[in-house]
């Protein structure tokens, strides 16, 4: 999900602390010089990457090695049966957490139309 931001810049360790404030229960972890990893469960995550002007949030595992094993499974049993478990069990709740914390961002950062 997209969010374009009333400023240009904005700072990832004063966001990480507003994420860490209004959700205690999630764990946050800085990943690069503009990304954030943000974990709510083992399988349940997603990435925050901030660019100039906005902020992009997609919901995926939040470990490397998972997304790795998620890759070679799909090329071991093929595109089908992987992509069914996917969808089945962990689509829906990692949307959910993409759209919980954009509505937080919308709210802190976003631009009022």
């Amino acid at each position: 999900m997209k969010i374009k931001t009333k400023q240009k810049q904005i700072n990832l360790h004063e966001a990480k602390n507003k994420l860490e404030s209004h959700f205690p229960n999630y764990s946050f972890k800085i990943d690069s010089r503009n990304s954030l990893v943000i974990k709510k469960s083992l399988f349940i995550g997603a990435n925050m990457t901030i660019s100039d002007g906005k902020i992009l949030i997609v919901g995926n595992f939040p470990y490397l090695s998972q997304r790795i094993v998620f890759t070679v499974l799909l090329f071991l049993l093929g595109v089908v049966l992987p992509i069914i478990v996917y969808f089945a069990f962990t689509h829906k709740h990692l949307k959910a957490l993409e759209v919980e914390i954009s509505h937080f961002l919308q709210a802190a950062y976003g631009k009022r139309y």
